[in-house]
């Protein structure tokens, strides 16, 4: 999808109450879904956000708090949570907002919003289109506007949110521009260079990896200052320093969201059928959380174990012995950290820079990394090592994040934010 098609066209309009002079920023989460055309799963939601709060307040503060927000955008993804909850847990003093439900009145007043937003829209946009989005915008403000009113009443200095490109927080970062209150967010995922992830970035400071994701921003959009601090995946956890050598004659293929990225999963499902028929191994499937076969036009194997939210990526490590990965998947810098066998399909995209030695672009070549796991896994311990510390700090990852929030803290004693 051509997302800043949708960008452009939505800058053009004004908004209702809403401040902000370029929203086309603000939609780039939902111009990204694929079921926008759902009229009646839209309107349903719609009705349900009107009169259930989504928002859960819970008040850790002690003297100058920071926001922590994790918002609806994410409620089905427990994994995500589990990675704010690593941060936010570093935090002592804080205000966290997180998916909950409460019944209120009090939305009512806002759906005149609503009405006037889509007929905006529909300059742009034909009405379904115009209908998807005005109601996007519609149950993200009643969120958003919620979350800063209470942070306005605390007076908060400093808001923390964990993907400012989904647009709940888009609309936080957005609205506080000039507030004097200063926000953050956090990269939770591998981000391929000129991703939207870094256009769309708003916030102050973007908590990054490692180098990889200052290589990858340099030409887009972002705008917050990068601080250097690690997987958030790391926190509380130390690397592996030796590689995991298995025998349970099992390999995993880890497939993705994207839709574009379909072909080289599918190539790559096809090449790894050699290794069953002639190797005698069996297949696990590791579906996305967010997707099913049927997106595949591909002849599952009768043997192939196909797996969702039953299995964790973790989980494989213990149960196979490499993984196949065939997109930019934020699995594969987990593998790495973890010294876990994981080849790169090089495909119709470039993904990974520096990680050559553990990429494949053929049947061929994939055969010759399996061969170095099976002959020589030093050689493939030194190659990951080397690639991981070019992708994510690996040390001290608990005490960069604890010491950038005490950082924040101090700011916000001292009136510096």
């Amino acid at each position: 999808m051509d997302y800043k098609y949708y960008v452009t066209k939505i800058n053009k309009l004004k908004f209702k109450d809403l401040p902000i002079e370029e929203c086309g920023d603000v939609f780039i989460g939902p111009i990204l879904q694929t079921w926008y055309l759902n009229v009646w799963k839209n309107l349903l939601r719609v009705i349900k956000h009107t009169f259930i709060r989504d928002v859960k307040v819970e008040d850790h503060s002690i003297e100058c708090p920071v926001a922590m927000v994790f918002s609806n955008s994410y409620s089905e993804r427990s994994d995500h949570r589990t990675l704010f909850n690593k941060v936010q847990s570093l935090v002592d003093d804080k205000v966290v907002y997180s998916p909950g439900n409460s019944f209120t009145f009090c939305n009512v007043k806002y759906l005149p919003l609503l009405f006037s937003w889509q007929k905006a829209l529909k300059k742009e946009f034909n009405n379904k289109e115009a209908f998807f989005f005005a109601t996007q915008l519609y149950m993200a403000y009643l969120d958003a506007i919620y979350i800063l009113s209470d942070i306005k009443e605390r007076g908060i200095s400093h808001v923390f949110t964990f993907c400012d490109h989904q647009i709940i927080d888009s609309l936080i970062v957005h609205l506080l521009k000039g507030s004097g209150v200063s926000t953050s967010t956090l990269q939770h995922g591998y981000y391929e260079k000129y991703s939207y992830a870094y256009d769309y970035s708003r916030s102050d400071y973007f908590l990054c990896y490692g180098q990889s994701s200052i290589d990858n921003a340099k030409g887009t959009g972002v705008q917050g200052d990068f601080v250097t601090l690690g997987m958030p995946h790391l926190i509380g956890k130390n690397v592996n320093n030796d590689i995991k050598v298995n025998n349970t004659r099992k390999f995993a293929v880890i497939l993705g969201l994207s839709d574009v990225r379909i072909p080289d999963e599918i190539d790559v499902l096809k090449m790894s059928e050699k290794l069953v028929s002639e190797y005698e191994y069996s297949r696990i499937i590791k579906l996305h959380p967010g997707s099913d076969t049927s997106r595949y036009d591909y002849e599952w194997l009768q043997s192939d174990e196909i797996v969702s939210s039953g299995i964790t990526v973790a989980d494989l490590e213990s149960v196979c012995d490499f993984a196949l990965i065939p997109s930019g998947s934020t699995v594969y810098i987990e593998y790495l950290l973890d010294l876990f066998p994981a080849f790169l399909y090089k495909g119709h995209f470039e993904y990974y820079a520096e990680s050559e030695p553990l990429k494949f672009k053929d049947q061929k070549e994939m055969m010759d990394l399996y061969s170095m796991l099976m002959s020589d896994p030093g050689i493939l311990q030194n190659h990951m090592k080397e690639i991981r510390t070019y992708h994510t700090v690996t040390d001290h990852v608990s005490d960069n994040y604890a010491a950038f929030f005490k950082e924040i803290a101090r700011k916000n004693r001292i009136g510096l934010n």
